[in-house]
């Protein structure tokens, strides 16, 4: 199966934008034309950070030059020639990526030139590799010299309108004989000034180990009275801006501008360059680190590598007679990955906050490592009990390392009320996949507290707590939000049907694990007759939801106000409906009404399938922000791709697999369809005006997807780590041989299941 795609003349599509990131810490990412930024953390940013209309409209970017005396170039089309001939040149360009790594082709044939940047980043280093190839296409050898014009930020996000110019007066720019080096003597805040630990460097050399002749650091002196469309040190012919090795210049903005000398390329010939941009916590780790890049081989190990190291990180695969769902669905299943290492922020989309992930994230993404490497997240799942407050709340953001904690993002102290419900979905994952019920025994501590209980107790604890913490209606509180952050000014009076119906299904699987432990482990002190409590208390919050909540339009409210009104006058909602079926709430007959209201009410073929709720034509000051938000823009009324797919999830749980195949496909063809959605494979958080997609990379959607693929759609599923394969695929889903397959990791092997139209399921194992 194919791994990499191509997008001709990407340059054209304003936004678009592909991460590239390691291990160790590097977070960037990179436009058609080398935009973007790159960081390690919200105080350590390489490039100057980026948000979405940025990449439009910023030219400070990663920029490559040739100049061959007639004519100067730009490698990454960022040039006052470029921008005045956009629409009327014959230059063409296209992108080509894979698991991660990036490479743009730019041509122009009446230049006689082509050029082609290969861009990665080590998967553990925090460091760029752009390897530029330079191809002579005139019939005439010339000679070309290659300039690298890379502004460097070097300082925190916050100093971009906070104290710009003072930050610049700590840098501390020094030429070398490989490049420019930036090491600024503080990290600026006033809340208390750190001294500076890091050096910003961006260096360079040609495929044979040429370095470069020498340097311009100030980004003053390389633009001179122009701008970096066309600055004045490659277009003026000025020698005196360019600094040999040893010279330093303090307290100004820096810049990688690097030449070469002169090189002839003959007709048909090839020149390359390798140039990295990094992050460094001293020099000598800068010098340590040369041999791993400075030639092509090094490159050429780095990449392979780097790629293998990603491919098995999302190692599952399948075949259906649709190639290019194939293909969608591996992007996918490598979104969780994204997500890991960036948190939820740190692309152009996710502008908000200062790093890492909150407590939601952090449990659903573990649903995608479960199915991918169920073996490697028990300690994990236990570290993660430590955010557990003694009273059933939790902790709302994830520091460093495992089982480290923050109270709450920015300061701000606010309770979401379905943060308790992810940790036993998640939990009653990994046992169905391992078996290993013998981790509710374990013990861990509580957030800020010296009690200590078992991972069952913690359990028992968060599910009952939300439980009895009802509103007016009986529901259960909304509290500050719940999935929905945008639902965020209803904490008095408003109640989240929609989750008091998913906290029904949870009592109730919890209850039926506390009997199945309690029988299988007799002497662990736990109380059987606790689970028939838990049993009793979902089943009747399901009941008083089916008579309180069904609405005559046929389906359920989802939510009341903060005046304690239900959210209903015939709006539908779709986050409602989805639990009330997950959970078995629904009735079967309940179940189609819903499915007919929901295609009738919310599914918009052109934007991707279900939307999340119909418009309320009102700006809801007793409800949330989300009514505030243009209808169809993110969480009011767009196809909001977490919400589909979870929709698509109950569907199939219910047996109604074309139905919930509908909105997986609908989501699928959506994000696929470039030429509408604007973005590279994958899911985004939703799609919104003229059906684009939004907020790509970084969504709880792809693992939602990944889950139901493998355990609905394939069918694969477990009990107790006993394998189970009940496929729910459609007669179109096979190939023409009438088979489909799935490879996937199970218990510690590589396992292919083959399963015929006729429905027989094989099972090999890969040796």
């Amino acid at each position: 199966m194919k791994e990499s795609f191509v997008i001709k003349n990407a340059d054209h599509v304003p936004g678009l934008y592909f991460p590239l990131v390691s291990e160790t810490g590097l977070k960037s990412c990179v436009t058609p034309n080398l935009g973007g930024d790159a960081k390690l953390d919200q105080n350590h940013f390489l490039l100057e950070p980026r948000s979405i209309e940025d990449l439009r409209n910023n030219r400070s970017t990663r920029n490559f030059w040739l100049d061959w005396g007639e004519d100067t170039w730009s490698i990454t089309g960022v040039s006052a020639w470029n921008e005045a001939l956009w629409d009327r040149c014959d230059e063409t360009m296209e992108v080509e990526t894979g698991i991660l790594w990036h490479k743009v082709t730019r041509r122009n044939p009446s230049m006689g030139v082509e050029g082609e940047i290969l861009s990665f980043v080590p998967y553990d280093q925090n460091y760029e590799v752009h390897q530029i190839t330079i191809r002579n296409t005139k019939e005439t050898a010339e000679t070309m010299r290659f300039y690298t014009a890379i502004p460097m930020y070097g300082r925190s996000a916050d100093n971009l309108r906070d104290h710009r110019h003072v930050t610049s007066l700590l840098n501390r720019m020094e030429v070398t004989p490989y490049g420019i080096h930036n090491t600024p003597t503080l990290s600026f805040d006033e809340r208390g000034h750190q001294p500076g630990d890091s050096v910003y460097y961006v260096e360079a050399v040609s495929a044979e180990g040429e370095l470069p002749q020498d340097a311009c650091g100030v980004l003053e002196d390389f633009v001179g009275n122009s701008t970096l469309l066309r600055p004045e040190a490659i277009f003026s012919g000025r020698d005196d801006i360019w600094q040999k090795s040893g010279s330093h210049v303090d307290g100004q903005e820096v810049i990688g501008a690097l030449r070469f000398h002169p090189v002839e390329i003959s007709p048909g010939e090839e020149k390359s360059y390798i140039v990295v941009i990094g992050i460094a916590p001293q020099e000598a780790t800068i010098a340590s680190l040369r041999p791993l890049w400075d030639s092509a081989a090094a490159v050429e190990a780095a990449l392979e590598a780097t790629i293998t190291h990603w491919s098995n990180l999302a190692p599952i695969r399948i075949h259906t007679g649709d190639p290019d769902f194939d293909f969608f669905f591996m992007w996918v299943g490598f979104q969780p990955e994204l997500r890991r290492l960036f948190g939820c922020s740190f692309l152009p989309h996710h502008d908000y906050g200062r790093g890492g992930r909150g407590w939601r994230d952090l449990w659903q993404d573990c649903l995608a490592l479960l199915i991918m490497h169920p073996q490697q997240v028990r300690e994990l799942l236990i570290a993660n009990f430590a955010g557990v407050r003694e009273d059933g709340t939790n902790a709302t953001i994830i520091g460093d390392g495992l089982g480290n904690f923050k109270a709450d993002r920015n300061g701000i102290s606010r309770v979401w009320m379905d943060h308790a419900l992810w940790p036993w979905m998640t939990m009653q994952l990994y046992i169905a996949q391992t078996g290993d019920e013998e981790i509710l025994l374990e013990e861990q501590g509580y957030f800020e507290s010296e009690k200590r209980g078992t991972i069952l107790e913690h359990l028992i604890l968060q599910n009952t707590a939300a439980y009895h913490n009802r509103g007016e209606h009986h529901m259960l509180r909304l509290l500050d939000a719940d999935w929905n952050d945008a639902l965020d000014m209803a904490s008095q009076r408003g109640e989240s049907v929609a989750f008091s119906n998913a906290y029904a299904a949870n009592l109730i699987s919890l209850g039926e694990a506390v009997q199945h432990l309690a029988t299988t482990h007799p002497d662990a002190g736990v109380d059987a007759s606790q689970g028939t409590s838990l049993i009793a208390m979902g089943r009747s919050l399901q009941q008083e939801i089916r008579s309180t909540q069904w609405l005559k339009e046929g389906f359920y409210n989802s939510y009341y106000d903060n005046d304690g009104q239900p959210l209903t006058d015939g709006n539908m909602m779709l986050t409602g409906q989805v639990f009330a079926i997950m959970g078995g709430t629904a009735t079967e007959e309940q179940l189609d009404s819903i499915t007919q209201k929901a295609d009738e009410l919310l599914y918009d073929e052109a934007c991707g399938g279900y939307r999340l709720n119909t418009d309320f034509h009102e700006v809801k000051l007793n409800m949330g922000r989300q009514f505030g938000f243009a209808y169809g823009e993110k969480e009011n009324g767009a196809v909001f791709s977490h919400m589909a797919v979870m929709y698509a999830n109950a569907l199939y749980q219910r047996g109604r697999k074309a139905a919930g195949f509908k909105a997986l496909d609908a989501l699928y063809r959506q994000s696929m369809n470039f030429e509408v959605s604007h973005i590279y494979p994958g899911i985004p958080e939703y799609f919104g005006r003229g059906g684009r997609g939004l907020y790509h990379y970084l969504t709880g959607a792809a693992s939602w997807y990944l889950l139901t693929v493998v355990q609905q759609m394939f069918g694969v599923k477990a009990s107790y780590g006993q394998l189970q394969v009940e496929p729910q695929l459609l007669e179109q889903q096979f190939d023409s041989d009438g088979k489909a397959w799935i490879r996937l990791p199970w218990q510690g092997k590589m396992t292919l299941i083959t399963v015929t139209r006729e429905g027989t399921a094989t099972i090999t194992e890969e040796l």
